[in-house]
C-alpha cells in the first residue's frame, strides 16, 4: 500500500510541474539559420518520396521523341602549317643540355655522355618528332649547328 501512495504522490507531483511550466519560447534564429534549413530542404527534398519526373531537355544522354538530331556537317581536316626552319632550330637547341670536351687536341659536344665531333647528326625531339641537327663546328664554349641549311651558334 506504501507503494501505491509514492505512485499517487509522484503523479500528482508530475502534474503539478507540468500545470506550473511556463510554455516554451523558441529563440528567433538568424537569417543565416534560415539559409542553412533552405540549402538542406532543397538537398534532401526527394530523400523519402518519389523523385520528379525526368525533364528530357535536361537530361544529357537522351533525345527527346519529338525532336530530331542536328545533321552532322562534313569534317575538314586543316592542317597546321609547318613552323619555319628557324623556329624549330631554335627550339631544338634548347632542349639540348650539353658540354664542350677537349680531348687530343680535338673539340667535342658532350650530350648525354655521349661525345659528337664535327659533321655528327644529333637526334633531338621537338613537338613529338625526331629532328637531326647537323653539327658543323665545335669550339671551346660554343657549338655551331645546322638545320635544312639554317645555322645557329650555340654557347655551353
Amino acid at each position: 500500500m506504501k507503494s501505491a501512495r509514492c505512485f499517487l504522490a509522484w503523479v500528482v507531483f508530475g502534474a503539478c510541474v507540468v500545470a506550473q511550466a511556463e510554455p516554451v519560447v523558441v529563440p528567433m534564429l538568424g537569417p543565416r539559420y534560415k539559409q542553412t534549413r533552405e540549402r538542406i530542404e532543397v538537398l534532401f527534398r526527394y530523400r523519402n518520396g518519389d523523385l520528379p519526373p525526368l525533364d528530357t531537355s535536361v537530361n544529357l544522354f537522351r533525345i527527346a521523341p519529338h525532336s530530331s538530331a542536328p545533321p552532322e556537317l562534313p569534317q575538314t581536316k586543316v592542317e597546321e602549317p609547318a613552323p619555319p626552319d628557324e623556329m624549330i632550330l631554335k627550339l631544338a637547341v634548347a632542349t639540348l643540355k650539353a658540354g664542350t670536351v677537349t680531348a687530343r687536341g680535338r673539340s667535342y659536344l658532350v650530350i648525354n655522355k655521349k661525345q659528337y665531333e664535327e659533321g655528327d647528326f644529333i637526334p633531338t625531339l621537338v613537338r613529338g618528332k625526331t629532328v637531326r641537327l647537323l653539327l658543323k663546328r665545335v669550339s671551346q664554349n660554343t657549338a655551331t649547328l645546322s638545320y635544312n641549311g639554317v645555322e645557329m651558334v650555340a654557347s655551353f
